[in-house]
């Protein structure tokens, strides 16, 4: 005589619904909170160094100076002569340029406001 082997499918088959449910849960809480990963509370100054003729300076020097705090971030211009300067705090910059056989340039009382991306010239 045999006895009846006890099953445990019922339980089994509650705990995957539980896990789909709370993975479904994890997932729809994600995707709301995706777009509050975007904002930020910085900004970026980008800008193209340009000669007489509007020929790009490649390897030109951009530092870029946040004239409240003092701090200063040096950059390189691309083959385009492009610079980016990237996750900056808000707030009153100057931007100056040097490249070998050109003069200096400063751009300075640039405003960078909160999520700002400024093109420079």
């Amino acid at each position: 005589m045999s006895l009846p082997v006890p099953t445990c499918r019922k339980s089994a088959q509650g705990n995957v619904k539980r896990v789909t449910q709370w993975f479904g849960a994890a997932i729809a809480v994600f995707l709301v909170c995706l777009p509050l990963l975007s904002q930020t509370n910085q900004g970026t100054i980008q800008g193209a160094l340009l000669d007489q003729t509007g020929g790009a300076i490649a390897g030109a020097t951009v530092t870029v100076i946040d004239v409240a705090r003092g701090v200063t971030r040096a950059l390189v211009t691309d083959g385009a002569g492009q610079y980016v300067a990237n996750n900056l705090t808000p707030g009153t910059y100057t931007i100056r340029a040097e490249a070998k056989g050109f003069r200096t340039a400063e751009h300075s009382g640039v405003l960078l406001e909160v999520g700002q991306d400024i093109r420079e010239t």
